[in-house]
């Protein structure tokens, strides 16, 4: 988040009245429009991308309700935590990948659990593993990996509503989404 208030040319934690300000101030600087050169109209189109992106992730940033005072970085965790229970992953990603930090776990396990509701699965597996071997006291990061790992396994996590059974000698799993899904399968290979 530092970055953006940087490229902004504020200080962390800028109120956003200063944030508006300051857009403004390097939205007419930096108007494509005033450059007749294409290659500097091209470097200005660049710039206002960057703001504009800065500009966005801050403010998005403010309206979740965050002060901008204390501690940055869990704030802005707390804030894409909220996103991807929201089920908003899309925005949730843009704002990691605009704040990228890989040397964090937190950033780590984060951007891994977009990957994994966007339905990534694998790509989502090395980032959680990323974050395990970054803190391994860490029980949420762990307990993710452990899973992740016995999906990949093949131990996958059963329904509570799953009754076992065996047939010819193998376990078959009799849930209703399975039932569900082997119906719907059958009912395409049929047609």
């Amino acid at each position: 988040m530092d970055n953006n208030y940087r490229i902004m040319g504020l200080a962390p934690g800028a109120s956003e009245q200063e944030v508006k300000e300051a857009y403004r101030k390097l939205a007419q600087q930096y108007n494509p429009d005033k450059f007749t050169d294409s290659a500097q109209k091209k470097w200005a189109v660049e710039q206002m991308n960057r703001i504009n992106r800065a500009y966005d992730a801050i403010m998005n940033y403010k309206r979740a309700g965050t002060t901008g005072q204390g501690d940055d970085r869990s704030e802005f965790y707390v804030y894409i935590r909220r996103l991807i229970q929201q089920g908003q992953c899309d925005t949730a990603m843009q704002q990691l990948d605009t704040y990228r930090n890989e040397d964090e776990a937190e950033w780590q396990f984060l951007m891994g659990s977009t990957l994994y509701y966007r339905g990534y699965i694998s790509q989502s597996y090395s980032y959680f593993e990323k974050a395990a071997q970054m803190e391994p006291s860490n029980r949420e990061y762990t307990a993710t990996y452990n899973r992740m790992n016995q999906n990949r396994n093949g131990n996958i996590y059963k329904s509570p509503y799953s009754q076992e059974q065996t047939f010819g000698g193998q376990m078959v799993c009799c849930d209703p989404c399975t039932v569900c899904q082997c119906l719907i399968c059958m009912d395409c290979c049929c047609h």
